[in-house]
C-alpha cells in the first residue's frame, strides 16, 4: 500500500490504486486508521528528510490547528481525528487532495463509473471535467465520479477523446501504458488482441508504454506498439477516427485486421478459413451498410467466398 499511497499523493496512481487508497480512507475501523496514520507519518518523514528539514515546526502545527478549527465547524469527525495527529502541514495537503477526489459527506464516498459498449454498439458521453468521449464497440472506460489533481481514466478498447484544457494533467491508462495530455483531440486503440495505436488530431501528447519507451506526438502523427518499441509515423487521421462518425475506412488493410473490426462493429463471429484470405489487403469505406451489403461489397473487389451456419451462427470466409 505504501507505493499506491505515495503515487496517490503525487497524482499519478492508476484507477485500481485510487480505489485501494480511497477504500482505506473510507474504512472507519481502528486498524485502518492506524494504518493510514502510519502512511501519513512515513510520507511526511520522507519529504522532510529529502528537503533537509525537521519534523518539529511550531508554525506548521499552528497552521494545522487553525485549519482543524475550521473543519470542526462542518462536523467532519472522521477528518478531524485524522488531522489531529498534528505533526505537519503534509496532512493538510493530503486531505486537500482527498476533498478534491471524494464527495464531502460523513462517509467520504467516491465511486467509479464504468461505461461498457458491447459489440455492435457505441457510446458518446461527457466526463466530470467536461471532456468528451466516444467509446467504440467492445470497449470499457472506468473513471472516478469526481476528478482530483490528476484526471485519470482507464481504457480497455478504443475511444476518441476531446480533452478539456486545464492545468490538471489528463492521463489515459491502458494495459499498454499511459498517455499524458493537457488539452487535445486524439484516438486511442488499446484492444487486448491488437497492437496499440494512438492517433493525434489536435494538440500534443506524451505517450509512454510499459517498457518505458516514450514518444511526443504532433498533430497528424500516430504512435503504435511494435514489440517493446513505440514507432511514430505520419497518418491520415480520418482513417483512424472516422468510426465515431459512423464510418469505417480501410486503406490497404490486411483482411484479418478488417475481420476483427467487422466483428466488433456488427457483433458477429467470423471464421477465416485460410491464410490466403488473411493476407489479402482491402481499400474501401463502409458507411451505414448492412452486414450482408458489406460482404457483397468486399466480395466484388476481393477473391473471397462466404457462407453462414445458422446453427453455430458463424460466418465462414474462404478464398475462391
Amino acid at each position: 500500500m505504501k507505493k499506491q499511497f505515495d503515487d496517490y499523493i503525487q497524482g499519478k496512481c492508476t484507477p485500481e490504486d485510487f480505489r485501494q487508497v480511497i477504500g482505506l480512507i473510507e474504512n472507519t475501523g481502528r486498524e485502518s486508521e492506524k494504518r493510514l496514520n502510519y502512511l501519513l507519518f512515513g510520507y511526511w518523514d520522507r519529504v522532510m528528510k529529502e528537503n533537509g528539514l525537521s519534523r518539529k515546526n511550531d508554525g506548521l502545527l499552528n497552521s494545522i490547528h487553525h485549519r482543524l478549527a475550521l473543519v470542526e465547524k462542518n462536523n467532519y469527525s472522521r477528518v478531524i481525528r485524522l488531522y489531529k495527529i498534528g505533526i505537519s502541514i503534509a496532512a493538510v495537503i493530503i486531505f486537500a487532495l482527498i476533498f478534491n477526489s471524494v464527495v464531502k459527506d460523513n462517509s467520504l464516498k467516491v465511486t467509479d463509473q464504468t461505461i461498457s459498449t458491447p459489440y455492435g454498439a457505441k457510446a458518446n458521453f461527457d466526463l466530470p471535467d467536461g471532456s468528451k468521449i466516444w467509446l467504440n464497440s467492445g470497449s470499457k472506460l472506468i473513471y472516478p465520479s469526481k476528478f482530483g489533481l490528476e484526471r485519470s481514466i482507464c481504457l480497455e478498447g478504443e475511444a476518441f477523446l476531446e480533452v478539456k484544457k486545464s492545468n490538471r494533467p489528463f492521463v489515459v491508462n491502458s494495459s499498454y501504458g499511459r498517455v499524458n495530455v493537457l488539452g487535445t483531440r486524439f484516438n486511442i486503440k488499446a484492444y487486448g488482441d491488437e497492437a496499440c495505436e494512438i492517433t493525434l488530431v489536435e494538440g500534443s501528447l506524451k505517450v509512454q508504454n510499459n517498457h518505458r519507451k516514450e514518444a511526443i506526438l504532433k498533430p497528424h502523427y500516430q504512435a503504435y506498439q511494435e514489440g517493446q518499441d513505440l514507432i511514430v509515423r505520419h497518418v491520415d487521421t480520418e482513417t483512424f477516427t472516422s468510426w465515431k462518425d459512423g464510418k469505417l475506412i480501410f486503406e490497404k488493410e490486411p483482411f484479418d485486421h478488417i475481420v476483427r473490426r467487422l466483428e466488433r462493429w456488427y457483433n458477429v463471429k467470423i471464421d477465416v478459413k485460410d491464410d490466403a484470405v488473411k493476407n489479402l489487403r482491402y481499400t474501401g469505406t463502409i458507411e451505414m451498410e448492412s452486414f450482408s451489403e458489406v460482404l457483397e461489397l468486399i466480395k466484388t473487389t476481393t477473391p473471397i467466398a462466404y457462407s453462414f451456419d445458422k446453427n453455430t451462427r458463424i460466418l465462414s470466409i474462404s478464398s475462391k
